[in-house]
């Protein structure tokens, strides 16, 4: 993928399920507790939940501006797995690391019940996620030792 206007498409859709998705975590976490939901944020970890919010339009708004510099990361992260890697991630890999998912959803970010495919574009994306990082941190190694 090239992109001449210097900025990276998204799509609109997965953002807003994403947004959506995060979002009601935070909430579910805040009912289960009978907390505040800005309290609950504030303990998320979400990058900006340091921020002190007003209301849940807010909260909505920080977590949908991460979501979406994730998306920007992943699809750089993609661009390089695909024209730089060789070694690409094996189907028993992404079995190992979907049945992780599976066994522990909320240690990923999901909620308790989480669908099988869900887990798995989840886990074939975070696994090409970091063996792109591997590939790039690899190469600036190499670089700075010449």
């Amino acid at each position: 993928m090239i992109v001449k206007s210097g900025k990276i498409p998204l799509v609109g859709d997965r953002v807003t399920q994403e947004t959506d998705r995060i979002f009601g975590l935070i909430r579910e976490d805040s009912d289960k507790q009978k907390r505040d939901i800005k309290e609950i944020f504030a303990i998320s970890g979400v990058p900006g939940s340091e921020k002190k919010v007003k209301d849940e339009m807010e909260i909505k708004t920080i977590v949908e501006d991460y979501v979406r510099n994730e998306f920007k990361l992943s699809t750089i992260w993609n661009v390089i797995y695909e024209m730089k890697v060789e070694n690409k991630v094996t189907p028993e890999q992404i079995d190992l690391a979907t049945k992780e998912v599976m066994d522990n959803p909320k240690k990923f970010g999901f909620a308790q019940n989480v669908e099988e495919n869900q887990a798995r574009d989840f886990a074939a994306n975070t696994l090409k996620k970091q063996i792109a990082a591997q590939w790039l941190f690899g190469n600036l190694k190499d670089k700075d030792k010449k």
